[in-house]
Order: C-alpha cells, then structure tokens, then sequence
C-alpha cells in the first residue's frame, strides 16, 4: 500500500564520524560512544586497515559497544569464509534497489542494532548502491495530526515463511508448533523446506524500547519482491474512505521524501544504526563492479 518509489537525488547525510581509538580508548569512550549512538541512533566510525579479516575484527569489536547477542536473519545472505573466519557477518544482499525498511521488522526476532562495514569499493562505484537512510522517529514528527491519528489505530499483518538455522535440521513432514512472542498465531513446522510458517500481527507505529518515543521502522514501504521472507502483507488502516486513504498515502510518502538521505560508502567506513529508529534501503548498482559490504545483527541492546 505505501510501496516507495525511489529518486536519485536525495541529499547526502550530514554527520559528524566518530575519531573512536579502539586500542586506546578509556571506559568513558566508551560510555560517550553508547550515550551519543542511544541520542541520535545512528553512529559512523572508520577502521583504518587494508587486510579484510583484520577489519572484520575490529568491526566486531566495536558492535560489542553497541549491543549484544549476535542473529542471522536468513539463510539467503551469504558469508565470506575466506576473509572473515573469525567473525559472523553475511553479505548485504546485492543488486537492486531496496526500499526502506528495519532489519527484520515484521518477525520477533528483529535485531536491535544493526552494523555496516565496508571491507572495500571500486572507485566508480562510490556514487552507485548508496545507501539510504531514515530517521523514523523523525518521519513520526513531520506526519499530520490527521495522519498521526489514523497510523496510531493501524496494525500490519504479516505471513511470514523463514528459514531455520541450517545447523538445526527439522523432522521431515509439518506440525503445529508455538513461539512465545505477542502477536504471532498459526505457527507451523516446515521440516520438507526446513522453515517455520507463522502470522505475525506488528501495531503500524512502535515505541522505542529504550526511549519509549514513538517511530515508523516496518516493512510497509518495501517491494515484497526484494523481501521472500514474507508471503504476505496488510497493512490494516483505521479507515476505509478512499479519500482519506489517498490524504494518508500523500502525508507519508511526502513525510518520506523529506525524511530520507544517502550514505556513501568508503572502504574502513562502519554504519551502526538503531534498528528500533532507523530504516535504510539501498539504491542500485553495478554488480560487475567491486564492492564488498558486510552486515551484522545484534539482538539486544548494551
């Protein structure tokens, strides 16, 4: 329903990096780093190292500052066992364009924090697969009150197929089966496809666990194309006027427009966003060109 077109033209995001000295930081480095990533949900630092797996494990030590509790989300993202044996991260997806959305939003087992690296980048692709950005707290304010009202009574059903841990082989044939998660029913064991078949029902607008503010983080402006995981999606709006609907459609995707920047990649940038306050997305680009970008997902906060 609220499907986002992208343009090429968005501003790029201003920010400050983080001059953060991973072998010489004090205790309250540490402390500053947490306190600024937790006010602004969003931290850009750099690692400054040419061999990939040595950068790998300074990434990883620098997400221990910013959550915990490592996750996978699927299967379909690959790893790069040769420069990475040490450290659990999987390729971002690649190719296309991909609309904005929060790390796994529609399943309970969402991430709390989210992180980037860049291990490295052809020069002529600094200007492609840019990544975007979207502060959905900010979305939230510039929203009208008419908006605001309708979203606060609106909900999104999801039906969701997601892989199992390919380490944890299930029994051949289906069953019923339950997860212990609010808003999740009709839960269903795939041993034939080694998934897990569920409904999961998510309120439109959340609140941040932490800072209890409210934000838009969903999957409800994504091509369900870029994302198998999900079978289907409604989005459940409070009202059913069509010239209201289309009021609403307007207010958000100019909410969007306005709310949404580029990120430009640098071989040493790492990205760590709060998956609770931030969605990003990923214009297109060249895949004949050089670009290895790695994600990892965090569970919970520190």
């Amino acid at each position: 329903m609220f499907e986002f077109n992208y343009k090429i033209d968005y501003p790029s995001l201003t920010y400050d990096e983080i001059n953060f000295d991973l072998e010489n930081h004090k205790l309250e480095d540490e402390i500053n780093l947490r306190t600024d990533f937790i006010s602004k949900g969003i931290s850009i630092l750099r690692i400054d190292h040419d061999e990939p797996e040595k950068m790998c494990n300074k990434f990883k030590i620098l997400g221990n500052f910013f959550g915990k509790n490592l996750i996978r989300d699927a299967t379909r993202r690959s790893s790069d066992n040769k420069s990475n044996k040490q450290v659990s991260m999987n390729t971002v997806d690649s190719g296309k364009f991909v609309g904005p959305h929060s790390e796994t939003s529609f399943s309970p087992a969402r991430p709390s924090v989210i992180g980037f690296v860049c291990l490295d980048i052809d020069d002529s692709q600094k200007n492609n697969g840019l990544t975007t950005l979207i502060d959905g707290a900010s979305l939230w304010k510039d929203l009208s009150i008419q908006t605001k009202s309708i979203l606060l009574s609106s909900n999104i059903d999801y039906s969701l197929s997601i892989d199992t841990p390919t380490l944890k082989k299930l029994p051949k044939g289906k069953r019923q089966w339950y997860l212990e998660y609010n808003g999740v029913k009709n839960v269903e064991l795939d041993g034939d496809n080694n998934k897990i078949n569920f409904d999961f029902n998510i309120p439109f607008v959340t609140e941040h666990p932490l800072e209890r503010f409210l934000t838009i983080t969903n999957h409800s402006f994504i091509f369900l194309s870029t994302e198998p995981q999900i079978l289907e999606r409604r989005v459940n709006l409070s009202i059913s006027e069509p010239n209201k609907i289309n009021e609403i459609k307007e207010d958000i995707h100019n909410a969007l427009n306005k709310n949404t920047f580029t990120f430009k990649w640098e071989k040493g940038l790492v990205l760590y966003l709060d998956n609770f306050r931030f969605m990003h997305g990923r214009l297109p680009y060249n895949l004949n060109l050089k670009r290895k970008l790695y994600i990892t997902q965090l569970r919970n906060y520190v």
